[in-house]
């Protein structure tokens, strides 16, 4: 009878254990996919560039070519899915030589979708094959329905479309983003340095109108084609809406500023009128400043009347200075003038008036501005004032001349590591740009070779030291690393010494014999202390969960500088559980170089993150923050998951731990101590119950059940253990 009742026991904690792991959680995750819509353009098209430059009407999927030709490959790339294509990339794999007939392809992936691509065929007019060359340098990015042309990112020159192994990397692109790339490669060897140029939209000028009547005005303009087909025109009316055009002029395709004007008839006299400068071409339409002129006056007998001032181009402009010029006719009344001046057309400054007495012809006046800003455009105009009323002159505009410094290859220096530990590190360095925007990063490795490279960090143009950091993940224990600070600009590429660090030892502790005996006994008392706290909630199926921690304050002097807080929305986890990091930094004061480091443990599958703008490598996450002000909180998230496939013996004492470091310069740019923050999270000891009573209806009276027939086994197996 004793035997059958054991028997019985143990089969229904048998069936216990088999119904919970039929309880399976699957981790949310998405596939993109590319150009699966129906009006997509196709992956890959081919125009010849040398027949047809600047044409947007010649792209195909076949391309006919004589040697020597250059031709235009446009890779299109459009996320037709409702979840972001990770590390997009973009490859054209351009064959050494083709014959007539030749089939060239493109891939686009990215680390969450499958490959797609396109083909085209390049038949040649005669000859066999030639040599396809890349163009270096060719490469344009263009994004969104308006194909705006954009900077192409990660420090990549846009040759790796065709010489990288998996192409060029475009980052991540959101669900329903497209975009494209157009390359170009030249038929019958090609040699020279500098790339075929490529169109752009025109480049016009608004200038200053000239032989101003009563009645008419000519106005004038210039414009640069900018490498493609170019019409140009005036616009002008008696208010700044314009209203009417003149017409137009043909300009060319060539790469220089022209210049062109025109005469505008049956003006009213003695009225201001605005007008400007239109350009147009295949690329697109550019307009110039909006300019003024006021026409003549008609000459009466009257004994007087409202003078007639004109806005004359002005001299002597230096990086701080400026001399205006301007005449007034003081039309028989005695007549002052000025001028009036600004950063904008709306003016806002005026210089001190002048006697310019009371004839009837023009009298020439001028005035000298100071303590202007380099590099700066500003607008004036002359004003001139009788009895008889105010008059304006044109506003016409100038641009102060900027200081010239010039520029050479960065300065470095590698500074000491700290916050060294088992598997991470932080590295410093400095760096003095020379006059020339320069960027600055780390390389690391286990041998003085190196090998890895940190991200890289904006570092100005200013000619002073600027200090930068990076925190280093996945370093192996009680390990030597080299390192060394890099800075790079227009000039060229420094390096500062090679330094050494070494990593911390891993403490491992071992267990006596018994070891699984006593886990036994410590899961099976962990499980009824979490049924003694779910009794406080009979008649649910939640299993409370509490928000853990860790708040770190870093000081200087008696005085907090920032604060770095990381929490975590659950304190315990089963495979498949899902949990929310937060990570804040709460300046206390203003900080430049501030970079933010999370990595995760690696039994964590990453969801999503609410930032825009980050980095990843496998569970390390870098958020770039640059300057930071006092009050500006800076608030992450990231979503993530336990693995479903995750063992409770891949857990370090049962926990499972995430760290977040934060880097960090005060305002004058002196590197400080980076904060450092972990947490521990419990893997095991309640999901197993949890998803089990979740599954029973009746909720709490048969909880109270099960807890009971749980404690009556613990005892049975603890007498059978010690008798």
């Amino acid at each position: 009878m004793k035997n059958k009742l054991i028997n019985r026991t143990i089969s229904i904690a048998l069936g216990a254990v088999i119904l919970s792991s039929l309880v399976s959680v699957a981790g949310a995750t998405g596939t993109a996919q590319f150009n699966t819509a129906s009006g997509d353009w196709p992956a890959l098209q081919a125009s010849n560039y040398t027949k047809y430059p600047g044409s947007n009407s010649n792209w195909g999927r076949t391309v006919s070519a004589d040697p020597s030709d250059v031709l235009s490959f446009l890779i299109f790339y459009h996320n037709t899915s409702n979840v972001t294509a990770y590390n997009t990339r973009l490859k054209l794999n351009l064959s050494p030589t083709v014959s007539s007939g030749n089939v060239l392809t493109t891939t686009i992936s990215a680390d969450n979708a499958y490959s797609n691509g396109g083909s085209v065929n390049v038949y040649l007019n005669y000859g066999s094959n030639l040599p396809l060359t890349l163009v270096s340098g060719s490469a344009r990015w263009y994004t969104g329905s308006s194909s705006n042309l954009t900077t192409i990112p990660f420090s990549q020159s846009g040759d790796e479309v065709v010489t990288a192994f998996n192409g060029l990397r475009i980052g991540d692109i959101g669900p329903g983003s497209s975009g494209y790339v157009v390359v170009r490669a030249q038929l019958g060897g090609y040699t020279q340095s500098n790339p075929t140029p490529q169109g752009n939209v025109p480049s016009v000028s608004t200038n200053s109108s000239s032989n101003i009547s009563t009645s008419s005005v000519t106005l004038n303009g210039s414009v640069n084609p900018n490498n493609s087909g170019t019409t140009a025109w005036f616009e002008y009316g008696s208010t700044q809406s314009l209203g009417y055009t003149t017409s137009t002029f043909a300009i060319g395709g060539g790469t220089s500023q022209t210049s062109f004007s025109t005469t505008a008839f049956s003006l009213s006299s003695n009225t201001t009128y605005y007008y400007r400068a239109v350009a147009q071409n295949s690329y697109g339409t550019a307009r110039g400043s909006i300019l003024s002129f006021t026409t003549d006056a008609e000459q009466t007998q009257q004994q007087g009347g409202i003078p007639v001032a004109r806005t004359e181009t002005m001299s002597g402009v230096s990086t701080t200075s400026a001399t205006l010029l301007g005449s007034i006719n003081p039309n028989s009344a005695s007549t002052e003038g000025w001028f009036e001046y600004g950063a904008t057309q709306s003016l806002g400054s005026s210089t001190s008036r002048q006697n310019v007495g009371s004839g009837t012809g023009f009298n020439n006046f001028s005035s000298t501005l100071t303590n202007l800003s380099q590099n700066t455009t500003y607008y004036y105009r002359a004003m001139a004032q009788n009895n008889f009323g105010t008059s304006q002159g044109t506003i016409l505009s100038f641009t102060t001349q900027s200081q010239q410094v010039s520029g050479g290859a960065p300065l470095v220096n590698t500074n000491s590591a700290s916050v060294i530990s088992t598997s991470s590190a932080t590295l410093y360095g400095s760096a003095n740009p020379n006059n020339s925007f320069a960027t600055g990063w780390f390389e690391y490795g286990t041998s003085g070779s190196l090998g890895n490279t940190t991200s890289s960090f904006t570092l100005g143009s200013s000619n002073s030291y600027q200090s930068y950091s990076a925190t280093i993940f996945n370093l192996s224990s009680n390990t030597t690393y080299y390192y060394r600070a890099v800075a790079q600009n227009g000039y060229g590429t420094a390096y500062g010494s090679l330094l050494t660090l070494t990593t911390g030892t891993s403490q491992v502790t071992t267990n006596q014999d018994l070891s699984g005996l006593a886990n036994s006994l410590s899961l099976l008392t962990s499980a009824l202390a979490r049924l003694n706290t779910l009794v406080g909630g009979l008649g649910t199926n939640r299993v409370t969960e509490r928000v853990i921690e860790r708040v770190e304050v870093a000081s200087t002097a008696g005085s907090d500088l920032t604060k770095l807080i990381f929490t975590a929305d659950k304190e315990s986890l089963d495979p498949g559980d899902q949990v929310v990091f937060t990570v804040q930094i709460e300046p206390l004061t203003n900080l430049t170089n501030a970079v933010l480091a999370v990595k995760l443990d690696p039994g964590f599958e990453f969801e999503s993150t609410s930032a825009n703008s980050y980095s990843k490598s496998e569970n390390t996450f870098v958020y770039n923050l640059g300057s930071v002000t006092t009050g500006s909180v800076q608030t992450f998230t990231i979503n993530t998951h336990l693995k479903s496939n995750f063992k409770a013996d891949d857990a370090e004492d049962g926990k499972i731990t995430s760290a977040a470091t934060f880097s960090y310069a005060d305002a004058n740019g002196n590197v400080k101590t980076p904060l450092f923050s972990s947490l521990d999270i419990k893997v095991g000891g309640t999901g197993f119950f949890a998803s089990l009573f979740g599954l029973i209806p009746g909720g709490g009276w048969v909880t109270v059940l099960l807890i009971a027939f749980f404690v009556l086994l613990a005892a049975f197996v603890i007498r059978k253990l010690f008798s």
